[in-house]
């Protein structure tokens, strides 16, 4: 589900870039793995068009990966310069995240360069989906630069064949156990009017500006 508000759908131009932002509990390690940042619901005519990504850190940790241990949450550590989105297959062990993310249509963005950065309390609490678009200007001014090309990028090094064998003979050895989720608690939908509203607050617009767009 992507969401934009009225006035930020009047403010992005047709030919205005964006950067793809994802909120991820893995970290470079693991990107060296998958040669990009997986596995996302994405909208592939927009993603498409970004030449970067950049990954923030998401609380908690994925199946087996290394993540950010030393970072703190809702910060963006790392930019990738976009190579190309390719399909994740279902049941693909290599980019395993937990049977909820065993779906139809994720995507793996693949890097052919990245930079680190640091850049605290980036991820915003009030964002409601994992990937979000922002203005490479936006990014830009938040690294205090004109141009991201400008930043050190240093190329992606695939992980070694051994390494990619190992995670994948593990990941594919969870995947084969039982995994019954614990303590699990059964949460009411969020409704349409509920999220305009939450919006409303939340960018101090009206609610009857704000358009909700859910793409499956």
């Amino acid at each position: 589900m992507e969401i934009m508000t009225e006035r930020e759908r009047k403010m992005t131009k047709p030919d205005s870039k964006e950067v793809l932002c994802v909120y991820t509990a893995h970290g470079l390690e693991d990107f060296e793995i998958f040669g990009g940042t997986a596995k996302w619901k994405i909208n592939l005519e927009r993603a498409g068009r970004c030449r970067f990504v950049v990954c923030a850190v998401r609380a908690g940790s994925m199946p087996h990966a290394v993540g950010n241990p030393g970072a703190k949450p809702r910060t963006a550590f790392l930019i990738g310069k976009i190579s190309k989105i390719t399909p994740v297959k279902v049941g693909n062990p290599i980019c395993f995240m937990g049977s909820k993310s065993e779906t139809e249509g994720r995507s793996l963005v693949e890097m052919s360069e990245y930079a680190s950065i640091t850049l605290p309390d980036f991820w915003q609490k009030g964002w409601m989906t994992p990937t979000i678009y922002k203005p490479e200007e936006e990014i830009c001014d938040l690294l205090n630069m004109s141009d991201l090309s400008r930043l050190p990028f240093r190329p992606l090094r695939k992980a070694s064949p051994d390494k990619i064998s190992m995670r994948t003979k593990t990941l594919a050895k969870y995947m084969a156990e039982p995994h019954p989720e614990r303590h699990a608690k059964r949460v009411e939908g969020l409704t349409i009017a509920k999220a305009k509203a939450g919006l409303s607050t939340h960018f101090g617009v009206p609610n009857e500006d704000i358009d909700i767009t859910i793409r499956g």
